[in-house]
Formats: C-alpha cells, structure tokens, sequence
C-alpha cells in the first residue's frame, strides 16, 4: 500500500478519506494519532494516507479533482 497523499492535518486526511470512501476505495490513516504525542509543537509530515497499489490511479484523480475544486458534489 503505497502514500498517496500527504495532508496538513487531521481534518484534511478524514476529507480525503471521506472521498476516497464515497468511491468505494479502502484506504487507510496513518500518523494520526502521533500529532498529539509531539506536544506543543506541530509536527510535520506524520500523516499519510494509503491505499491498494490497484486503486492509486482512481485515489489520485479523486485527490487532483478534489485540489482543484472541480469534484462533484
């Protein structure tokens, strides 16, 4: 499972997720929980979204279309 997408924050990662999920693409989170161990500090770069080496292509046009603000709603 390779990282298609590495967002800001915790709430960019669910939006993503939830895109990749309305397409019926497993993905996975990681990293998430680590931001709250760092302490005050941002950490940079944990996050990471992972889906199937089969749906890269189709995650990655969801996440382009979804950069550019031209997803469907």
């Amino acid at each position: 499972m390779p990282v298609i997408y590495r967002p800001a924050n915790t709430i960019d990662a669910h939006l993503i997720g939830d895109l990749l999920r309305q397409a019926d693409l497993p993905y996975r989170i990681e990293g998430e929980f680590l931001q709250g161990g760092i302490g005050e500090l941002q950490a940079m770069g944990l996050l990471g979204i992972w889906v199937t080496d089969t749906d890269v292509d189709q995650a990655q046009s969801i996440i382009a279309a979804w950069e550019n603000n031209v997803y469907p709603q």
